[in-house]
């Protein structure tokens, strides 16, 4: 029997200067930052509901996407 499950997949920040923040080349996020561009950013963020979308605590809103994958 198979189900699917919502797993989160990475935090993109929307912002172009995630240079200036070190965190997150400790966790590997510069290059999902780098495949999504800012006008793709953009978009999902006007199309999806606002409850998806969080803060971090320097104020930097992040998009938390998620991937709906088969459990058997």
């Amino acid at each position: 029997m198979c189900s699917e499950a919502s797993l989160p997949v990475f935090l993109a920040p929307l912002t172009a200067n995630y240079v200036q923040e070190p965190y997150l080349s400790l966790y590997g996020l510069h290059f999902y930052y780098s495949i999504l561009s800012i006008s793709l950013i953009q978009e999902l963020t006007s199309t999806l509901n606002h409850s998806y979308l969080s803060l971090v605590n320097s104020g930097t809103p992040c998009l938390l996407l998620y991937f709906l994958l088969p459990i058997t």
